[in-house]
């Protein structure tokens, strides 16, 4: 993350008298800045006087001389950084910034690499890809980035965002599949948990635009897996997968989509069925009386091992994913790894002394 020092705190902190306050804030962030955690910037005049500050011990005095000195280089980093963590005097979340009030911070606050709360591990394969589109479309380089991985297992992630924002060591970015199985419908129960959440200071989330993390897998990457399996299952969900159309969003690639649960849904949620594959509402119907009962696949399922299976076979077949990025899912990559960059980008360690 990029903190950035405002003025304000000179004053605030009295940190140019013989008896300055929050000194041990201002020594702990000046390690996580050795460290790399996280950039440290703000005006130079602060920096200015954080070098020289009585009570910071000669290391912190040393690394804030680092950034003093060095401070272009330091900065060079705003001019692609779209998104501030500024502490001074009041607290606030804008669309571009959070703002702290240091007197509601912790002496720990900002120590640790942020927490990327996920409902399954695996998915940090797509969320590496989506910075890395990112980075690509807009010309950055390669501008490094860490994050604390957090399992939020589901039913309990919501517990576990408040748990880690009540922490105020860290700020928490939770990623959620929305189970949404068409654009109307209705959010899975672990989404709709967040979506009535305002921003917090040490917290944001993401409800995907996409039923679950296997939709973010290009659908013709899909299609190259199935012709590689040759699974007469399998291959008749080509039919649906090579529409290449904004409908494979939304089908439970893991479950497969059972004509039951059309049958009971929303007169919406078939017609966007019947509209999208081009072909007439009776068609996606059954006369099934228990879903757990009904073998009427419109979409066969591809197993709860898919997204493992998936990712082998791309290292497998050496395939370059990101050029398999259509217009459909080009906003979710671009929006997903524009967020992710600059809560989790990191800093060089820096040496001292």
């Amino acid at each position: 993350m990029i903190i950035y020092l405002l003025q304000e705190l000179i004053d605030k902190c009295q940190l140019n008298s013989q008896q300055p306050s929050r000194i041990d804030f201002f020594e702990n962030l000046a390690i996580a800045r050795r460290d790399g955690k996280h950039f440290v910037l703000g005006d130079q005049s602060i920096f200015a006087i954080l070098r020289k500050l009585n009570g910071l011990s000669p290391l912190a005095q040393s690394i804030y001389n680092k950034i003093y000195l060095r401070f272009s280089t330091e900065a060079s980093i705003m001019n692609h950084g779209n998104y501030l963590f500024k502490i001074g005097s009041v607290d606030k979340v804008e669309h571009n910034a959070t703002f702290y009030n240091l007197d509601n911070l912790n002496d720990d606050s900002f120590c640790n690499y942020n927490n990327l709360l996920l409902e399954n591990p695996v998915d940090t394969f797509i969320y590496a890809k989506s910075i890395e589109y990112y980075q690509i479309k807009n010309s950055l380089g390669t501008v490094e980035y860490l994050w604390d991985l957090r399992n939020g297992g589901g039913t309990t992630s919501f517990a576990e965002f408040l748990r880690l924002n009540n922490l105020k060591t860290a700020y928490t970015f939770a990623i959620l599949d929305s189970d949404k199985i068409c654009p109307n419908s209705s959010l899975g129960g672990t989404a709709s948990q967040f979506l009535n959440t305002p921003d917090t200071l040490f917290g944001n989330y993401k409800i995907l635009d996409a039923h679950e993390i296997e939709n973010l897998i290009p659908s013709q990457i899909y299609s190259l897996y199935i012709n590689y399996k040759n699974d007469q299952k399998l291959n008749e969900n080509l039919n649906i997968i090579e529409l290449n159309s904004e409908i494979f969003k939304y089908l439970d690639i893991k479950k497969g989509v059972k004509k039951f649960t059309l049958t009971n849904s929303s007169e919406n949620t078939k017609n966007y069925y019947s509209h999208a594959l081009n072909i007439p509402a009776s068609d996606i119907l059954c006369l099934c009386v228990k879903k757990n009962e009904c073998n009427c696949f419109i979409f066969n399922p591809m197993a709860r091992t898919i997204f493992n299976d998936i990712k082998l076979f791309i290292d497998q077949q050496k395939i370059d994913f990101l050029s398999f990025i259509n217009d459909f899912l080009e906003h979710i990559y671009l929006e997903l790894g524009e967020k992710l960059l600059w809560i989790f980008c990191k800093s060089n360690r820096i040496t001292a002394y």
